[in-house]
């Protein structure tokens, strides 16, 4: 149970008793159901026009036809506050959360009606409230002009995590960002102590707050994602650079150290160095900061937010490459170089790696190098949002690297082509690729999943989804809705978040240090409620080995190729529901 939204839900159905809605809602007129429904959709369209006045008197015969639809309440509140009849507006968007529709913006409406009005105080008391049930759109807080009547007062600035006195000492400023971050996390969290217990959260913030003065700022961030990490799940954290650059659209300077890490059944290895160092390429790491790599590895994974252990094999690479992470954990010599004991062909030698900038051009050898075979094609087009080709062994391939529409084509676009072109091609399996897709907007995902219901590759054996330990987030609800809906093989190695989880990347900044931070604060809830599983596992499991990757392998699809070559080519019937091989 969302132990954090009790409190809102015991208000909600106190407010439900004083407006009566579970008992007599008072007279409505007799009219024929087409006739209302006629009303409402006359209603929407002068909503949609921005004709308030019409709007306002179609809504108001609708929720007089139909008192227990909240959603038309909403909408009638805010024809009401459009048209600047705002404290009309309130009691119709008090319905609409008396139904538990929309709580947290209707609420966030409240206070914006009562700013309009001249109410601050209770502006202020519907703002809070908003907060407390979920609200979570800070940028729309500091600057929508509904508001204005409430800037400049000390309780909007706590309340909007702006800040109140800049000329705070630096530590009183950390310990204010601590409180706000308490604040955020509990009225946010859709869990908050779902894996880690209240007592222990107590004690690590307490602890967090005490170690303030003898902590510089680099170390007080990194130990604030160690206490987000603790809560237990994936999307809550510091948001890092990487994400706020790839994602948020935002140009951001930061370092790195020039290599990448992989996390191998067998150990870490560098899958790519400096290309000056190009022996260093494959090798399998001994040491890190003069520790051994699994203490180095332990050490980085307290940083790490994570759903399952495969997503913190993915994640903790990342810190492994942040020089500021990797200071905090003590792993960096005095000036800041990380140094490694690697273990080669040719026997043991040393690197040392030293930061440069993220969009540094500095050229890198890879472990591939060596080989002559082709990129397998989910490294080929790991830069691509998605594409589509029909192979040449009777397998069509959809390399599905981001839940995001893209400048040329849209998702649901996207979805209409490939399954038109592999409907009529002579393909006997359909292959969709997830492993390198980190998730996105999930309902973009829907025309994939419906068209593959619909599609003659629903049965057995014809339909396989590759994953791995970066299927996350929404790529991973995509998945799951797959294995509940449709008759689908995985094969990979296991996903790197749950199929029912807590996630979304709902965002706040701290006030002083500006830190931004992610918080979950959605169920997503994509097969039964009884399945409490920690990962998506393969059928087929096939994980990408330090040689499959040097020689250039793809072992996951290899091995649907083969399962495939042995397949009846006729197309079968289609149908869902069947999970196991």
């Amino acid at each position: 149970m969302n132990r954090t939204r009790l409190a809102p839900r015991r208000a909600v159905l106190g407010l439900l008793a004083v407006l009566g809605v579970l008992g007599v809602v008072g007279a409505r007129t007799s009219a024929a159901p087409a006739d209302d429904w006629d009303v409402r959709t006359r209603a929407l369209e002068a909503y949609r026009a921005q004709d308030w006045p019409l709007a306002i008197e179609r809504y108001a015969r609708s929720v007089e036809s139909n008192p227990t639809d909240g959603a038309l309440w909403e909408l009638y509140g805010m024809a009401l506050l459009s048209a600047g009849r705002f404290e009309e507006s309130i009691p119709a968007f008090e319905r609409g959360i008396a139904a538990g529709v929309r709580v947290p913006a209707a609420t966030y409406n409240i206070a914006c009606a009562n700013a309009r009005a001249g109410h601050v105080d209770a502006a202020l008391d519907a703002l809070e409230r908003a907060y407390e049930v979920g609200f979570a759109d800070d940028a729309l807080v500091r600057t929508d002009p509904d508001l204005d009547s409430l800037r400049g007062t000390r309780r909007f600035a706590a309340i909007a995590g702006l800040p109140g006195d800049e000329a705070l000492p630096r530590d009183a400023r950390w310990l204010a960002d601590l409180d706000y971050l308490d604040w955020r996390l509990r009225r946010l969290h859709f869990d908050l102590f779902g894996v880690l217990p209240e007592a222990e959260y107590v004690s690590r913030l307490e602890a967090l707050r005490a170690s303030v003065p003898a902590r510089d700022d680099v170390q007080l961030r990194w130990q604030v994602q160690r206490l987000l990490a603790a809560i237990g799940d994936g999307h809550t954290r510091v948001v890092p650079d990487f994400f706020r650059e790839r994602h948020g659209g935002e140009k951001v300077a930061y370092d790195v150290f020039p290599a990448d890490f992989w996390w191998y059944e067998d150990g870490l290895r560098l899958r790519r160095a400096p290309r000056d160092q190009a022996w260093a390429a494959g090798a399998r790491v001994r040491s890190i900061g003069g520790r051994p790599v699994t203490e180095a590895l332990d050490a980085a994974l307290e940083l790490v937010s994570r759903d399952n252990e495969f997503g913190a094999r993915w994640m903790a690479m990342t810190v492994l490459r942040d020089p500021q992470a990797m200071r905090v954990l003590g792993l960096t010599d005095a000036r800041g170089a990380l140094p490694l004991e690697l273990e080669t062909k040719g026997g043991t030698r040393s690197l040392v790696l030293r930061a440069v900038s993220h969009d540094d051009p500095t050229p890198l050898a890879d472990a591939s190098d060596g080989s002559s075979a082709p990129l397998p094609r989910y490294r080929a087009h790991e830069d691509e949002g998605y594409r589509f080709d029909l192979l040449d062994d009777g397998i069509a391939y959809c390399l599905f690297n981001a839940v995001r529409d893209g400048p040329a084509e849209s998702l649901a676009e996207f979805a209409e082509r490939v399954f038109s072109e592999a409907e009529a091609s002579d393909a006997r399996c359909l292959v969709i690729d997830l492993r390198n897709n980190h998730g996105g907007n999930g309902h973009l995902a829907r025309p994939l999943l419906y068209r593959a219901i619909a599609s003659r590759f629903n049965r057995a054996g014809a339909l396989w989804v590759l994953i791995g330990r970066e299927t996350f987030s929404a790529a991973q609800a995509f998945a799951a809705q797959l294995e509940d809906h449709v008759t689908v093989r995985f094969a990979g190695e296991p996903s790197g978040s749950r199929p029912n989880f807590v996630g979304e990347s709902t965002i706040f900044r701290l006030p002083y240090s500006g830190l931004l931070v992610s918080c979950s604060n959605r169920w997503h809830q994509h097969t039964s409620s009884l399945d409490h599983r920690l990962w998506i596992s393969p059928h087929v499991y096939a994980p990408v080995t330090a040689e499959d990757y040097a020689a250039r392998r793809d072992p996951a699809l290899d091995a649907v190729r083969a399962i495939v070559a042995g397949m009846d080519p006729a197309p079968g019937p289609g149908g869902a529901g069947e999970h196991g091989l």
